[in-house]
């Protein structure tokens, strides 16, 4: 559980753990298993969504609450 930060991205941590606890509820019935990871300065995104519809809505909900870039939507459509 958590974010699996690289030691560079440490001062992101608070950020993205309040990032990912906000999201997760949010997004409770569309993605299963959410969490964030930086790499490099951006967020990855990771879970199993139902729906594309889910996969988006993760997406668009990580662009309004950070100020950080996502490097890349891992999220899976199942």
């Amino acid at each position: 559980m958590g974010s699996q930060l690289p030691k560079h991205g440490t001062r992101y941590a608070d950020e993205v753990a309040r990032l990912e606890a906000s999201l997760r509820l949010r997004l409770r019935g569309y993605v299963c298993d959410f969490r964030i990871s930086i790499q490099e300065g951006s967020l990855v995104l990771y879970g199993r969504a139902w729906t594309y519809y889910g996969k988006q809505l993760a997406q668009h909900g990580v662009m309004q609450q950070s100020r950080l870039p996502i490097r890349a939507n891992h999220i899976e459509v199942f």
